[in-house]
């Protein structure tokens, strides 16, 4: 609700923005994967940009 708490926040009026992303996986053995991601978030001046990556080992037993 505008106007009330410790924090206002603003109008954004109507924003615009764009979320995406990508993933790698690679099978080293039938037991063994391997990723790379990267995903993220563009958008109007008081969105901003944001973009994480990471990677993950993925073993099966």
């Amino acid at each position: 609700m505008p106007g009330f708490g410790l924090v206002t926040p603003t109008q954004l009026g109507r924003p615009v923005w764009a979320e995406y992303g990508a993933r790698l996986g690679y099978k080293i053995t039938p037991a063994t994967i391997v990723d790379l991601y990267a995903d993220g978030v563009s958008g109007h001046a008081a969105i901003g940009t944001d973009v994480r990556v990471g990677a993950g080992m993925t073993y099966t037993f």
